[in-house]
């Protein structure tokens, strides 16, 4: 129906009303086949996820309020626990690297690492 209303042929020659006959029928091409229909609604799916996390609260957390051990290899290693039951872990390459944030790998919580990196001049 919008089609119709929309059409050049019916007297909306104006160029808003070409874009939006142009827009509604890349639209129905799109979503008239269910395999691509699929897709679509699979990729706006992930949109919202990655807005989600984009947009995920993100907490301070200072880095000696992290509990410390030793990895196998000797190498640090800080967790703590996030708020859904999960555990976030810090390695010292990630720390090293200067990571800014780690997410949480069940709920949209992240977390700040607070650190400051030592000196190698001391």
């Amino acid at each position: 129906r919008l089609a119709r209303e929309q059409h050049p042929d019916r007297g909306c020659a104006t160029p808003e009303g070409h874009q939006a006959f142009v827009q509604l029928q890349q639209a129905w091409e799109l979503l008239r086949e269910p395999e691509r229909r699929r897709r679509y609604d699979a990729a706006l799916e992930e949109e919202r996820y990655a807005l989600l996390r984009a947009t995920a609260l993100t907490h301070d957390v200072d880095l000696s309020d992290m509990e410390y051990a030793e990895d196998a290899c000797g190498a640090g290693v800080w967790s703590c626990s996030c708020r859904c039951g999960a555990m976030f872990k810090l390695t010292e390459s990630q720390l090293s690297a200067g990571i800014e944030t780690l997410e949480c790998q069940s709920c949209t919580l992240s977390i700040r690492p607070l650190y400051r990196m030592a000196d190698e001049d001391t």
